[in-house]
């Protein structure tokens, strides 16, 4: 049997923080006093080296993987970096674009200022040229009125002499009382038949309200007074005029007198279209309470009452409202 040579202890450094290489150097030594030969002291120690190799390969392999990740995130990180350069480049152009919008509203604002300036310096010389025209024209329709009043015919000049007459003596009967009183009135009703004699005074709408008025007022003569309050309207119809409404209103009123209720409601009909005046809704609330429009005469009555407040007192005191 081989006699084996004393063993020198083999010394390695040892790494306090390293678990691994104490247990390597446990293994190592363990092996050293269990091998049989140096053949197999020799073995072991090939087999640690390859094992140290193959991990040392391992180690190498771990550490390129680690450059390729760091490559790879390094090149990521140059095309992020590219990225944003680019979109800095882009900002500074938006902003650049931004800018020059900005010096184009600026010149655009500057160019709309200009030309309100202009159009109102135009508008104010038309104005000035208008207002130029208006007095010519104004002045010329004064003089084409001179004109007119100068062609009349002799017959306008008496329907002028004669109305002014009648409106005098009304004026003075209404004055008076009595025996003047009548006579003022007579007077006037005469100048009214003088005039409607005359074409044109014929068509005059209001000799014809007048004659209304004296016939009803003086000569107590309803029905007659109906047929002028009637000619009345209708020559004033093309003029929807205050004239127009109050002989409506006086027309309807003599047919009420003469007990005529649904024609007198009609007729008023077309004043309270013209007017909403407190005496026009009166009576069109009249005629419609004594036709049994219950409901309409009271909307009209309330609408009086806000016009005039004491209309409440008038509504209880006539009869036709009970």
């Amino acid at each position: 049997m081989t006699s084996v040579p004393p063993l020198v202890p083999i010394s390695y450094s040892l790494t306090r923080d390293s678990d691994k290489r104490q247990r390597q150097i446990e293994r190592d030594y363990d092996l050293a006093l269990t091998a049989a030969s140096v053949d197999d002291i020799r073995r072991i120690e090939a087999a640690n080296l390859i094992a140290s190799a193959n991990a040392a390969r391992a180690n190498l392999a771990a550490q390129q993987a680690s450059l390729d990740v760091a490559e790879a995130s390094h090149t990521e990180l140059r095309e992020i970096n590219s990225g944003i350069a680019r979109s800095n480049s882009l900002l500074a152009d938006i902003l650049s674009a931004v800018d020059d919008m900005a010096d184009e509203l600026a010149n655009v604002h500057g160019a709309i200022e200009r030309q309100t300036e202009m159009q109102r310096a135009a508008f104010l010389a038309v104005h000035a040229e208008l207002t130029r025209i208006a007095g010519q024209l104004l002045e010329s329709h004064h003089t084409l009125k001179n004109i007119e009043e100068v062609l009349r015919s002799p017959y306008e000049a008496q329907v002028r002499e004669l109305s002014k007459n009648a409106i005098h003596w009304i004026d003075a009967g209404k004055k008076h009382s009595g025996r003047e009183q009548s006579d003022d009135f007579d007077d006037a009703f005469q100048q009214l038949e003088e005039i409607i004699k005359i074409p044109k005074g014929n068509q005059d709408y209001v000799t014809w309200f007048q004659i209304g008025w004296l016939r009803w007022k003086h000569h107590k003569n309803v029905a007659s007074a109906e047929e002028a309050f009637y000619r009345a309207a209708r020559l004033s119809a093309p003029t929807t005029n205050a004239y127009h409404v109050t002989s409506l209103r006086h027309w309807a009123y003599m047919l009420y007198l003469q007990q005529k209720f649904e024609d007198a409601y009609q007729t008023i009909q077309r004043a309270v279209v013209l007017s909403r005046e407190h005496d026009v809704l009166f009576d069109a609330a009249r005629y419609a309470s004594l036709t049994g429009r219950n409901e309409e005469a009271v909307r009209l009555l309330d609408e009086c009452i806000e016009l005039r407040p004491t209309t409440i007192v008038e509504m209880f005191a006539e009869e036709d409202f009970q």
